[in-house]
């Protein structure tokens, strides 16, 4: 006798791809879309990152540069007003060392005229000394 044959591995297998369908259209197209858009979104985000991290380096290194520049500029400015205060201090102690000569100078010069002064002066004025001396100690007026 003759049988029909099983239509039932024909049915599982269209329900099979039935299946298939239904979840690849609704469940592993979305989910893999938004996957691969994740993906591209990190992607760019690498790039972005990448691109601001080389932008900070190179901001950074410009930076360092224009400090050390700075500094170095600094430093000679520093100097520079470093040997102009001295040069200065050295002009002015010179020129308090050059009053202090002429100031000593001016007070030996006045203490010279009144010593020449005191001593063209004092043979005349020891007569009168001496006549007053003499008052004092005898109580009378000397004889010439």
């Amino acid at each position: 006798m003759l049988q029909a044959p099983n239509v039932s591995l024909i049915l599982i297998l269209a329900i099979f791809f039935a299946t298939l369908w239904v979840l690849n259209r609704f469940l592993f197209r979305p989910v893999s879309a938004i996957l691969d858009e994740r993906h591209a979104e990190a992607e760019v985000s690498a790039r972005s990152l990448a691109e601001a991290e080389e932008k900070f380096r190179a901001a950074a290194a410009k930076i360092e540069t224009e400090l050390s520049l700075a500094r170095r500029e600094a430093l000679k400015i520093r100097e520079e007003n470093r040997a102009e205060g001295r040069r200065l201090r050295e002009e002015q102690v010179e020129a308090a060392k050059q009053e202090t000569a002429a100031r000593l100078e001016a007070a030996s010069a006045e203490l010279e005229a009144q010593a020449r002064r005191a001593r063209e002066e004092l043979p005349s004025r020891v007569s009168t000394i001496v006549s007053a001396l003499v008052e004092k100690v005898l109580g009378r007026k000397a004889a010439a």
